[in-house]
This record gives C-alpha cells, structure tokens and sequence, in this order.
C-alpha cells in the first residue's frame, strides 16, 4: 500500500494510522509551514523501520496550502505512479483534503480519517464502490497500543536525553510520584532534556497509557515560592509548537496552591495534584496514592 498523508502542525494523526496500517511506501504532502513536521516525520519512520516493516518515504512540498488547483496537479500525478494507494486526510489544510478526497473519488482510492476522542483513537475508511460514487463507510477501527514515550518525543523533538531525578531536594519528591505510579501506567519517563532547550525547559517526569502521553511537572517548595513557573512551563511542554495538542499537562505539588492558581490552571488545561502529606513526612501516604493513581490513570484512559 502506498498511503498519502495530509500534513498538518500536529503529527500524531500521521503517525498512528501509519504504525497502524504499515504501508511499504508513505507520501508527505507538506506547504511550507509544514515543512518541519514533514522532515520530523521522515525522520521518524526511518528510525522506526525494520527491515521486515521498511516503509519509504517520499516528500512532496506544495506552495499553496489554499490552491486547490495546484494540490490537484501534485496529487494527480502519485495515483498514476503507484499501486494500492489511499488517502490519509486527517492533517493539513480543508482545501487539501478537498482535493484528495476528489482525486480519490475519481479513482475510487480509499479514504481514511483519524478522530481522537475521550482517549481513544479510531481509523475511519470510507471506500468508493466505483470512480465518482458515493462513499461506503466502514465501521471504525480502535486502534491499539502503538507509540512508546521515544516516539513520542521523536515525533515532536530534534532530539532529546535523558538525566533522571533531579539531583537537588526535589528529586526525592519526583522519585516517590514515579514509585507510586509505576505499576499503574504503561511507561515512565524522568527527566526529560530537550535537545536545543539548554536548561529554559526540561520534563520532570513523561508517562504514558497505551497511545496517551502526558507531562507532570512536580514542584516540593514553600507554597510562598512562585508556583506559577511551574504552569508557564507546562504551558510551553504542552503547547501547539512543542509536545502538541495531544499532551495531557499535569502539575503536582506538596504543597496547598491558592485559587488564583487553581484558576489559571484550569484556563490553560492544566491538572493539578496536591499530595500534601509529602511536605510533612517525605512520603506519599497512601491515600494520597490513590489521589494521584487515580487523577493519572483518569485522565489518560478512556471514561465509560
């Protein structure tokens, strides 16, 4: 299968059907603004690449995002060149993937679409019975567990390392979260170092629920100290330009933060946590275990 991809700002809906479906060839169709995602994702699939699942890859770069006579020019010509080929049209631009979906319906190709909704991703693929007919859809697909923290940070980063805890007084607190939530998450991840960042921003600690990501800021200081970086951090992590949309933003603290914060955090989708007994005894107590586990676990997995 050839599958063509619509690129837009966030990659995950490129990735996921990708890793899903495993096609032997993935054509990227990027403007210029999408130019970084496009070369992030080349060099994503080709250090994902084994030699029984190698899937090339193929760049084309479209001028105009809004032309829809120039996407059709660019498109036309791939469904002559290769067998097997379906669209991807979950990224990009509409008038991009107005103008797959017409291609696809003259050649009768399958088109496919991701939503990601409630912490579950499903494929949807519709099939045209002949050229210029209506669509059938097909029931949607689940997908299963797909990505791992590496690719995830892969998929966003020019690269990254990887310290562990913090070596000052709040490593202890940052090693006892990591403790509690260990047998409850898929994948933990301490201390994150973006390549490029220098020590403006770091990840405390990444964890990850099947194709769920989230970052956790941890802060155990005097309540009087300003708990306000910790959300402008997240905020950044987080953002459209950095871990993307995807990313659940969660900030823990030992300490009892004001309204005012609370406030803010819940403006900016940030979860926060406070696990008060850590301040006094330097350990998690069990019920604030079951806060923590459970906050966690909520917010990465799907709620019936």
């Amino acid at each position: 299968m050839t599958l063509i991809s619509l690129i837009g700002e966030q990659p995950i809906p490129n990735i996921l059907p990708a890793l899903h479906l495993k096609p032997s060839r993935l054509v990227l169709i990027y403007t210029n603004r999408t130019k970084k995602q496009a070369l992030n994702l080349e060099k994503f699939f080709n250090q994902k690449s084994q030699p029984d699942t190698q899937i090339e890859t193929v760049l084309i770069p479209i001028q105009n995002g809004y032309n829809l006579a120039e996407i059709a020019d660019k498109l036309r010509p791939l469904l002559a060149t290769y067998e097997g080929v379906a669209f991807n049209l979950t990224g990009g631009t509409k008038p991009m993937a107005l103008a797959g979906y017409q291609l696809a319906q003259e050649k009768a190709a399958p088109v496919l679409y991701l939503e990601t909704e409630g912490k579950r991703s499903f494929l949807y693929k519709y099939q045209f019975p002949k050229p210029f007919a209506l669509p059938n859809l097909s029931a949607p697909v689940e997908l299963p567990e797909l990505i791992c923290i590496d690719d995830y940070l892969n998929a966003f980063l020019p690269g990254y390392s990887t310290v562990g805890f913090s070596k000052a007084e709040g490593g202890r607190f940052e090693n006892a979260i990591y403790d509690a939530l260990n047998e409850h998450v898929d994948e933990q991840r301490a201390g994150i170092k973006p390549k490029g960042a220098g020590s403006q921003i770091d990840i405390d600690l990444m964890v990850r629920i099947k194709n769920q990501v989230a970052v956790i800021e941890i802060k155990d200081k005097h309540p009087l100290d300003e708990p306000k970086k910790g959300i402008d951090q997240l905020n950044t992590i987080g953002g459209r330009e950095y871990l993307g949309i995807y990313t659940a933003k969660i900030l823990v603290s030992s300490t009892k933060l004001s309204s005012d914060i609370h406030a803010l955090a819940k403006e900016r989708k940030i979860e926060i946590i406070e696990l008060l007994s850590f301040r006094t005894s330097k350990k998690i107590s069990p019920k604030d275990q079951k806060q923590l586990i459970e906050a966690i676990t909520g917010l990465l997995t799907p709620q019936e």
